[in-house]
């Protein structure tokens, strides 16, 4: 798989252009010297937010390869992250049926199917994995971790769903399940196991307060006061530390009647961490 020149998105003011559609599992876009460490809970989240975004120009979940290091020893990993449902002109990164479909029934959606062929086209069989996600992206990390198409190949550490509704699937086989939310985020309620699993979907969370209300979603998990604490993977009072030396970005799939390209203007605001603007499909 060839490399091509990459670079952060968020370094830049504005970005317009057009993108193509995703043929995975070639990656879109890749840092070759990323050189990014994440301490805690607030650094993995913000680099999701603001990196694996189609807005910015990438595409909405990244592999990344570097160390993770536990109580002062280094192991080689890669790195799995994930962003959910983008919701701002028209829809960005994924199908919003499917991820109905998954809160309600736990369905399995293409936007997982077509990171599994990713991971499996980029990723060494064997290899040690961190799998994190934020909202949607924390689903379909449960999904993945729960799949013996993934966890078979793979030693995976740590699961992390960030603002995610819990699914049947959990934390899979084996590794450290870490799922976090805000006691004023609504979203990981969002599933039909808040109704039929009540005590699995309130036992398997770690809560914190950012007072944020229903902003919390976005504003809550980038805040160093409420979540810094919380090591990289999301352990509170760990020392997790993930390094990342190399960074691939992946498109994701559009439904079917859109044909291929989308016209965008965005912008990084700094005071939300976040991209704004708008796009067209088409």
């Amino acid at each position: 798989m060839g490399f091509q020149e990459g670079f952060l998105m968020s370094e830049q003011t504005t970005v317009q252009g057009t993108g193509k559609a995703a043929r995975p599992p070639k990656a879109c876009k890749v840092l070759a010297d990323a050189d990014r460490t994440f301490t805690c809970v607030p650094d993995t989240f913000l680099f999701i937010l603001t990196q694996c975004h189609n807005m910015c120009g990438n595409g909405p979940f990244a592999i990344g390869k570097g160390t993770l290091t536990e109580k002062g020893v280094s192991s080689d990993v890669y790195v799995l992250l994930m962003h959910g449902l983008e919701v701002t002109l028209l829809g960005e990164c994924n199908e919003l049926i499917p991820v109905l479909a998954a809160s309600l029934w736990d369905a399995k959606t293409r936007y997982s199917t077509v990171i599994k062929k990713a991971l499996r086209g980029t990723v060494p069989e064997g290899s040690k994995l961190l799998v994190i996600g934020h909202s949607f992206g924390g689903m379909t990390a449960q999904q993945l971790a729960a799949d013996p198409d993934v966890y078979e190949h793979y030693d995976i550490l740590y699961t992390t769903a960030i603002a995610s509704p819990l699914l049947k699937y959990g934390k899979g086989k084996g590794q450290k399940f870490n799922r976090l939310l805000d006691k004023g985020d609504v979203v990981p309620f969002l599933s039909y196991n808040t109704l039929l699993r009540p005590k699995q979907q309130l036992r398997e969370v770690v809560k914190e307060n950012s007072h944020t209300g229903v902003m919390s979603h976005v504003l809550s998990y980038q805040n160093k006061e409420v979540w810094g604490t919380y090591d990289a993977v999301g352990n509170k009072g760990g020392d997790s530390v993930i390094h990342l030396d190399e960074v691939r970005f992946f498109n994701a799939p559009r439904l079917p009647f859109q044909l291929g390209k989308r016209f965008y203007k965005a912008r990084y605001d700094a005071s939300q961490n976040n991209w704004v603007g708008w796009s067209i499909l088409i």
